[in-house]
């Protein structure tokens, strides 16, 4: 069985009040009312995060908070004023609740807004360039490094309780994107489950202490290699070009050619790709792991206080990564080509239904026109194989994208079939790479 993952965002939790809140253990499979109370259990907590920690018993918590919590005195690093942040508030109230939970990390989440102090001044968080960017990028970076270091988790509860308003629709979108560019074809069960939860709306009158809030689940998604890769690969096409070429340094061009060709299910081409694939990611986890090292600088006056952080990378970077992440399971990168099992596993796990059976049939038809060979050729022996004329070898001659697409990426004039000699047959191109980087020009 699966590790359970619990994560969350908060705000400004100094003022969160304690309360009941009450959890449905099994909501919608033992009753379908919320306020079903022989289906729920009951928390006194400051946090629906810590009831739902207490209800499901995750394996890991990740909770992040806002960089907002405290004045900053100078200009400084980012990664070495969020350390102190984290030093301040280990024994507040909030935080040592959330500490019961097993396995808590705090991760310190850059905020932008405008922010009252307790010295009623207030303080104005800004990025170097107008928007939202800094704290996807950066809340899908923690996300991620953590999600990677478990191989079999496959339930994962998500409280967008808490937080201030855009904070929850980004915690939300980064956990999809994230887990769906990580989940695997052999993800026990029935896939990764997300669950979401927001607890009933609360403003606190003054001494109340007896209020009750339903933690209520507001959605639910089974995530599968195949329905995380295609709605990934969708994701990123829905999008102009130009949207992406505000991150600085990627070729976006050609990207986005293996992008569609991946949406074609062109597998056996995007095996040609692992080393730019692999290039790409690495520049962006750079880019992603540099909000970390940033300056952060603080300029003052009477009345409030600037914080200006000093970094360029903009929102998309993080949905750019995780269609690398997602594109390099399945670019092989084996410059021998890939084998029928190769083929067939990788129709099985990523291919949309059509290019699932497209590839699957010009496998077939490639084992079969071998076997009807009266000249049978001999293991270890390579042929490229013209389907209308079994058994004849015909020349390289580039292919048009109809045909490409039509035939699973495996069409006959430009595919070479390889017969090793345990009789597995390996496809590839002939031309190898220089083939594969003309290919691409018809996506």
């Amino acid at each position: 069985m699966g590790k359970k993952l619990l994560i969350s965002a908060m705000g400004n939790f100094k003022n969160y009040k304690e309360v009941t809140y009450l959890v449905s253990e099994k909501p919608s499979e033992k009753s379908s009312k919320t306020n079903d109370k022989e289906n729920q259990n009951s928390f006194k907590s400051y946090t629906s995060t810590k009831a739902l920690c207490e209800a499901f018993n995750p394996d890991r918590v990740l909770v992040f908070i806002p960089f907002t919590l405290e004045m900053l005195k100078e200009n400084s690093k980012y990664k070495d004023q969020a350390e102190t942040l984290k030093s301040n508030y280990k024994n507040d109230k909030v935080i040592e609740q959330l500490n019961e939970c097993k396995d808590l990390t705090i991760e310190v989440a850059p905020v932008i807004g405008r922010f009252a102090m307790e010295d009623d001044k207030s303080v104005l968080f800004y990025e170097k360039k107008e928007g939202i960017n800094l704290y996807p990028n950066y809340v899908y970076y923690k996300l991620i490094n953590w999600l990677k270091e478990f191989n079999d988790f496959d339930e994962v509860y998500v409280d967008l309780t808490h937080g201030i308003n855009y904070m929850q629709v980004m915690v939300y979108n980064t956990v999809i994107t994230a887990v769906n560019a990580l989940v695997k074809p052999n993800t026990s069960g029935n896939g990764i489950k997300l669950r979401f939860f927001n607890s009933d709306p609360y403003q606190p009158r003054k001494n109340d202490t007896n209020a009750e809030l339903h933690v209520n689940e507001v959605s639910r998604i089974i995530v599968r290699a195949k329905n995380g890769f295609n709605p990934l690969i969708t994701q990123v096409l829905s999008v102009e070009e130009n949207y992406y070429k505000k991150i600085n340094g990627i070729e976006v061009d050609k990207l986005m050619r293996i992008t569609r060709a991946a949406q074609a299910g062109q597998f056996l081409l995007l095996n040609y790709f692992k080393d730019f694939i692999e290039k790409e990611k690495k520049y962006l986890e750079n880019k992603l792991s540099g909000i970390e090292s940033m300056d952060v600088k603080v300029n003052k006056n009477v009345n409030n206080s600037i914080v200006t952080y000093d970094y360029d990378l903009h929102f998309s970077a993080y949905i750019m990564h995780a269609l690398l992440e997602s594109l390099s399971k399945v670019s092989k990168g084996n410059q021998e080509g890939l084998s029928e099992e190769e083929l067939n596993n990788l129709a099985d796990a990523y291919a949309n239904d059509v290019s699932e059976v497209l590839i699957k049939n010009e496998v077939k038809r490639s084992r079969d026109k071998i076997n009807q060979c009266e000249d049978k050729p001999t293991p270890g022996t390579q042929v490229t194989l013209d389907l209308k004329y079994p058994c004849n070898t015909v020349p390289e001659k580039l292919t048009n994208k109809r045909d490409l697409i039509a035939h699973g990426g495996l069409e006959i004039n430009v595919t070479r079939v390889k017969i090793e000699k345990d009789n597995r047959l390996i496809f590839s191109y002939l031309g190898g790479k220089d083939t594969a980087e003309k290919l691409l020009m018809n996506f």
